[in-house]
């Protein structure tokens, strides 16, 4: 088998910076509190027939909109009340506010949806394919970080949860999971599929996603559907492979053929790296650790995290393109 051939480092420019610049200028703005029927779905209407116990006064949509204020300017629960109480004493808005404690116990109960906003930019993305890119990553959820073991010579256990994302070609989020980091990727994996309506022509995943019961799954959703994942280092053809070969029997022998890399060019599986990117910006934007301390609470915090990667994507995104080296 040929050997790996090195990659060598790439230099990209923007070709859209001045609207990629502005747009990273409004991901600060607050405009989506000042609108004009704010009153109409802030408070819940009065029922007619009281149930036992208190009844709710806030909706569902005033607790998301202010966990969204507290995720963005990553605040606690108790400044992001002040923040908020502030905010309508300035805009002349009547409205009570949430409370800390409401805030937190609410949270728990939110049905929070994936949803994709349109972008600002006109971008014809109709002739384009729609591809699917699943990855997992680690959020930190408890214990010190590497230079207090270090200073103290203590070995604190880290507890993770594994956060799966699912994207499409244009970075939006259409799926996200929050799991325990002992659960494998692949059946969650399904559970993502399952959510998403639309049609996907590609599917892209790492080795983790090797799997037949995966691909018989996208190929009885999607018929036709062009499946790229990483077959493992021993991985064998499949036992009638001979007289009808599996799209992962044609890449196992691409590889045995070309190498792993030469593979990954051919195949377009590099494109895979734009998960990474939307990773990468999901740490950069909200952090790598998730502020709430109740699973429940922590999977509406990814989920609300999500929308509000998809809502700064539709501002505007960068349009690189590759650069020699000087």
């Amino acid at each position: 088998m040929p050997k790996n051939r090195k990659g060598k480092k790439v230099n990209y420019h923007l070709r859209n910076w001045p609207l990629y610049n502005k747009a990273l200028v409004h991901r600060g703005q607050l405009i989506f509190m000042i609108i004009d029927n704010i009153h109409e779905f802030w408070l819940e209407n009065p029922r007619k027939e009281k149930l036992p116990g208190g009844q709710p006064l806030f909706t569902d949509k005033a607790i998301e909109i202010c966990l969204q204020i507290r995720f963005c300017m990553k605040s606690p629960l108790r400044q992001t009340q002040g923040f908020i109480e502030g905010l309508f004493d300035y805009c002349g808005i009547d409205l009570p506010v949430p409370n800390y404690t409401l805030l937190s116990k609410r949270a728990k109960d939110l049905n929070i949806t994936i949803r994709k906003f349109k972008r600002s930019e006109k971008i014809d993305l109709n002739s384009e394919t729609k591809r699917l890119t699943i990855d997992s990553t680690g959020l930190k959820i408890y214990g010190e970080g590497e230079w207090a073991n270090e200073k103290h010579k203590t070995k604190i256990k880290r507890q993770w949860m594994k956060a799966h994302l699912g994207i499409a070609k244009n970075g939006d989020v259409l799926a996200a999971e929050l799991t325990s980091n002992s659960v494998g990727d692949a059946p969650v994996a399904s559970i993502l599929i399952s959510r998403i309506n639309t049609q996907i022509d590609e599917f892209q995943g790492d080795g983790a996603y090797d799997s037949n019961p995966l691909h018989e799954e996208l190929e009885a959703k999607w018929p036709g559907i062009k499946i790229i994942t990483s077959p493992r280092t021993d991985a064998v053809l499949s036992p009638n492979a001979a007289r009808d070969s599996t799209q992962r029997d044609l890449h196992i022998l691409k590889i045995q053929e070309k190498g792993r890399d030469a593979w990954q060019a051919i195949s377009g599986y590099n494109k895979r790296n734009l998960i990474e990117n939307t990773m990468y910006r999901y740490k950069t934007i909200f952090g790598g650790k998730l502020k709430a301390r109740k699973t429940e609470n922590q999977e509406v915090e990814f989920k609300i995290n999500c929308n509000l990667l998809n809502k700064m994507n539709s501002l505007g995104m960068p349009d690189a393109y590759k650069v020699k080296r000087t």
